[in-house]
């Protein structure tokens, strides 16, 4: 497929990456020079130097001809002029990231009123993973599907949980509707037969409907996260305390920057703001971090959410959910030789 994407940025170039390897046709479109240029020279991909809603340089992209259009710049505006013209022009599908709150209300993502074929809001979608994780605090992901009505989880077996040595047969008969749809073990992804059995530290990833997903989950004699620590006040942790606000959970924010946890008071009355640093160990131990069921490090330096989430998990903070936006760090974390 011919694909444009217009804005060189970290998922942009993420998305170049994958795309490629898929063998795609991309075309790249991107006003910084030394972002192009430093993007083009890793991949097989075709860059244009310009505006992405200057209509002249989409169509020397091929826009007229594209099958999917990507708008994903740091400027919500830009991207929705862009898909605009992209759809007029003759793109078949057109893909918009809106990140701004005022973009996200119900009617104008519902009603679509320009049409496109998907918006995305990273941040927000980012905020519903964060809130299954802390509905499901075991998994080490959640992603539901059918209105919430289907779940899919990713676990790691611990020798504990009684699940190791059980062959794949033997956990159908005795979880009923939930199927094992995967299995990795030893970096080595399968699907499993009935004859497979499962192993310490393998990963499984079942599905099946929300009552029995529940069920199962409560197998592993998890702890409900009742209080919830946040460090970093930006859009995750908006949306996220939006998801929330019903909940029971005892939530706590720690922002360094005066205006934003300034902003957060006003937005979130009820809830309890800390002006600090968050990644700093005496602020942490100061706001009894250790003592939270579940902390989420969302701030905008990955390095300083890795190091903070790995202090958290050696005081022994039960469930550490980390912010990390670029995938070279991602590789390096999943590596079998980090520690």
């Amino acid at each position: 497929m011919k694909i444009v994407i217009v804005g060189g940025g970290k998922v942009g170039c993420a998305l170049c990456r994958s795309l490629v390897a898929e063998k795609h046709d991309v075309v790249l479109i991107e006003q910084d020079e030394a972002v192009l240029d430093h993007i083009v020279s890793r991949f097989d991909i075709m860059g244009l130097l310009g505006n992405g809603a200057d209509f002249a340089i989409l169509e020397q992209a091929g826009v007229q001809e594209c099958d999917i259009f990507i708008a994903l710049t740091e400027h919500d505006e830009v991207n929705m002029i862009s898909a605009v013209l992209a759809k007029k022009m003759g793109a078949k599908e057109t893909i918009v990231r809106v990140r701004n709150p005022e973009y996200s209300n119900a009617y104008f993502k519902e009603k679509n009123i320009l049409g496109f074929s998907l918006i995305v809001n990273p941040e927000l979608l980012a905020a519903r993973a964060i809130s299954n994780i802390i509905d499901f605090p075991n998994a080490l992901s959640v992603e539901r599907f059918s209105g919430g009505r289907v779940n899919l989880m990713e676990f790691v077996v611990k020798d504990s949980s009684g699940l190791c040595q059980m062959p794949i047969s033997d956990f159908r008969k005795k979880f009923g509707n939930i199927i094992v749809c995967a299995m990795e073990r030893d970096h080595q992804l399968m699907i499993p037969s009935g004859d497979i059995t499962i192993q310490d530290r393998d990963r499984i990833f079942v599905t099946g409907n929300r009552v029995d997903m529940m069920l199962f989950h409560n197998y592993f004699k998890s702890r409900a996260v009742k209080s919830l620590l946040i460090v970093g006040a930006g859009k995750i942790a908006y949306y996220l305390l939006g998801i929330l606000k019903d909940s029971r959970i005892d939530t706590k924010v720690i922002e360094i920057n005066p205006e934003r946890a300034r902003l957060f008071s006003e937005k979130f009355p009820n809830l309890y703001i800390v002006q600090g640093d968050g990644t700093a160990k005496d602020i942490l131990l100061e706001e009894s971090a250790p003592n939270y069921d579940a902390v989420a490090t969302l701030t905008g330096v990955d390095e300083e959410n890795i190091i903070t989430s790995m202090f958290l998990d050696r005081v022994g903070v039960h469930k550490n959910i980390t912010k990390v936006n670029r995938t070279s760090l991602l590789e390096i974390i999943h590596a079998p030789d980090f520690s």
